[in-house]
């Protein structure tokens, strides 16, 4: 009736004394405007609008801060607790010992060898695992890029592709050791770790890894903790060994953890700043809380782009052509989630969005609408909290089918070691 799409009744009003006890619900808002707007539409309300006329005193906020302070508090608890074991500095022996054996299996290290259709064969029946999401769609002006791509790519390459990321690959963090502990944490409320997010980076990214002409590129989630803590000279080698020209790139990808909290940082043509063409550079932020400050994360990301570009430029050490004219930052209108434990599944989803848009030219005149055609109503962009439910349950289902094709995997290489042990014993008798 008040045109209010949601409320929140999380917290515990039984804290509040007197007659107005349990008579006050939490709003969350994200901008001076939105709070204008829902007090308007509240104030229109007959039933609400009796309890709109009263202010209250500094003195008296604390009572009515309690409930929400005491949630807090124990949303803080819930992150800390589920925080990856790997990432925890201080242990006791006593604690090793405790940890139960079945947590630590190792499901499966990704990418294993394996032929593409046995891969594609777990994703059967997904949505966004197979690609094949129904609100994909391709755009006029990108369908000769996708076509040169798919050319490029003739079966028989697919088919190995697994066993060439394998082989060609090599570098800091690229295998993934995939725990019964990381699968728990795609159970209802918990929060995403690393591994899972490194994961379904690298899922979704699978059949062009391996080709250096692909117009993207992943970094995985220690990324920009190791640029943020140790500068840009730490990461230099994670595309130095790797001859990877980010400049080279249409998009680039970015995972930032920070304060328990996950977020995205795509970079937009960064080779195209000092082109005179229509292509825009820029930094996306996709934040489903808004709670990350953009323009710190921002800085550090153009500190890296301007140390990148002396590298492979050779240019004068005192040029840093990557600053907030050159390379701004915009945060689109997207989804957002309604909770506190989905940010991570968020952080899938709008990555899985912008991959299936990497064909598109982001120019100039996206600005002018604020990328409401290019990002905000594109329907790669329009899902909603059922489908981060649905999303959460799809990636617990493709590991677990990954994870059977694992143990297929391990027990056909343990038969043919033992095979050729029996070969080599029966050599030696000869001999």
């Amino acid at each position: 009736e008040n045109k209010l799409v949601m409320f929140s009744d999380t917290y515990d009003h039984s804290v509040v004394e007197g007659d107005d006890a349990n008579k006050y619900i939490v709003i969350e808002v994200r901008s001076n405007e939105e709070f204008q707007d829902v007090l308007d539409k509240m104030r229109s309300n007959a039933s609400i609008v009796k309890y709109l006329h009263k202010s209250l005193e500094y003195s008296e906020t604390y009572e009515y801060l309690k409930a929400l302070k005491k949630d807090t508090l124990k949303e803080e608890q819930k992150r800390l607790s589920s925080l990856d074991s790997s990432q925890r500095k201080t242990r006791s022996s006593t604690r090793k010992k405790s940890v139960d054996a079945s947590q630590n299996r190792v499901l499966l290290v990704y990418p294993f060898t394996s032929d593409m259709n046995s891969l594609e064969d777990a994703a059967l029946g997904l949505m966004e695992a197979s690609g094949a999401h129904p609100h994909s769609h391709i755009e006029v002006d990108d369908q000769q890029s996708v076509s040169d791509s798919i050319k490029k790519t003739g079966s028989n390459e697919l088919a190995a592709s697994t066993v060439d990321i394998s082989k060609k690959i090599r570098g800091r963090n690229h295998y993934l050791t995939i725990r019964k502990e990381d699968l728990d944490r795609l159970e209802p409320e918990e929060f995403l770790n690393d591994t899972i997010i490194d994961f379904w980076m690298r899922w979704i990214w699978r059949k062009e890894i391996h080709d250096s002409e692909s117009v993207v590129h992943f970094f995985i989630s220690h990324f920009f903790t190791a640029l943020r803590e140790d500068g840009p000279k730490a990461v230099s080698s994670w595309t130095a060994k790797k001859n990877i020209n980010v400049f080279k790139k249409r998009l680039v990808f970015l995972p930032i953890n920070e304060s328990l909290h996950w977020s995205l940082c795509v970079i937009v043509n960064p080779g195209s700043i000092n082109c005179n063409g229509n292509d825009l550079s820029c930094i996306l932020f996709l934040d489903s809380l808004k709670a990350h400050r953009k323009g710190r994360i921002s800085k550090y990301v153009r500190d890296w782009l301007n140390y990148e570009w002396k590298r492979l430029v050779k240019c004068d050490p005192l040029e840093a052509p990557f600053n907030n004219c050159t390379m701004p930052v915009y945060d689109p209108k997207i989804p957002y989630q309604d909770n506190s434990w989905d940010c991570g599944v968020f952080v899938c989803r709008y990555a899985y969005g912008l991959y299936l848009r990497r064909h598109r030219h982001f120019t100039r005149d996206d600005l002018d609408d604020k990328f409401i055609r290019a990002i905000s109503q594109s329907p790669e962009f329009q899902f909603d909290m059922h489908d981060i439910e649905r999303l959460r349950i799809e990636i617990k289902t493709l590991l677990e089918k990954l994870s059977a094709n694992y143990e297929v995997m391990k027990k056909k290489e343990k038969q043919e070691r033992k095979l050729r042990g029996t070969k080599e014993t029966k050599v030696c008798k000869r001999i």
